[in-house]
């Protein structure tokens, strides 16, 4: 089941959607539906350039949701989980080290909960390996985004793609501040919880990639070191709360650890490893 918190109002960046004479009716009702939520402003595509909007969400002829960036030349930004190196066709779980961080003795499959869910990658690696697997995220324009994706992937015409979709759900706000009695109230409690909080913005001579560049834009990614500190230290004790089993933490393969806690053990990789916090 996937839920949008009414409260959910991380916005940083002012982001509008993007509105064409020719949209369909069914886009239109999408377009509707987000303003309702969010409060996104509907413009056309010549007022959003004329009110210097950074972002827009607009629908592409298909009628995928994408973020457009308008302060840079990249091309719109999308989650797509049914082709490229993503697709499901082409996902090999067992030999990601997100896939053996999760797993448990007793199960290989747990149900994990992933509180920072962003483009949903790691989460949809995890269903590919037969988790059931719960996201939130916090940001209601990357969410929107990423309940658009999930919806395409539930209409599929591939099976495969169906019965990965049936083990996604999302949710859309803060997972330190939304009401979580009704998030645990509709999937099932978790064994183990994800984290990935976004790595140091890189310098400009060294950039990251284009998504990740666009995320940390619409994320305002400039909080200063106390306040970044302590919201991770709230991130963690949530996460250790929630789980019954075992906190997973995404991090820099030469980076500290998620506010400052050592983990039970680690699983290395090249650029990036996973500190594993076992409760049990």
């Amino acid at each position: 089941m996937d839920i949008a918190d009414p409260s959910c109002t991380f916005l940083p960046q002012k982001v509008a959607i993007g509105i064409c004479s020719s949209a369909s009716e069914s886009m239109r009702e999408k377009i509707q539906n987000l303003h309702i939520n969010y409060g996104f402003p509907v413009l056309t595509m010549e007022g959003i350039k004329d009110q210097g909007y950074a972002y827009s969400l607009q629908f592409n002829n298909e009628g995928a949701l994408g973020i457009h960036c308008h302060t840079a030349k990249f091309s719109p930004l999308y989650v797509d989980f049914t082709s490229g190196k993503l697709g499901y066709r082409g996902c090999r779980p067992e030999v990601e080290q997100i896939y053996k961080a999760v797993q448990l003795k007793d199960t290989r499959t747990p149900v994990v909960w992933d509180m920072t869910a962003g483009l949903g990658r790691d989460s949809f690696i995890l269903a590919c390996a037969g988790c059931r697997v719960h996201m939130l995220e916090r940001s209601p324009v990357i969410g929107s985004i990423l309940l658009d994706g999930l919806e395409r992937l539930g209409k599929d015409e591939d099976q495969q793609s169906k019965e990965i979709r049936s083990l996604l759900s999302l949710s859309i706000g803060d997972s330190t501040k939304m009401q979580m009695a009704s998030v645990i109230n509709t999937v099932p409690e978790p064994q183990v919880v994800y984290l990935d909080p976004m790595f140091p913005a890189k310098s400009k001579k060294a950039l990251a990639k284009k998504d990740m560049q666009i995320l940390q834009g619409l994320l305002g990614h400039g909080i200063d070191q106390a306040e970044k500190e302590e919201e991770e230290e709230n991130l963690f004790n949530v996460a250790l709360r929630l789980c019954s089993r075992r906190v997973v933490v995404k991090r820099p393969a030469k980076g500290p650890p998620l506010a400052g806690r050592p983990p039970s053990f680690v699983l290395p990789g090249k650029t990036n490893r996973f500190d594993v916090y076992s409760k049990a």
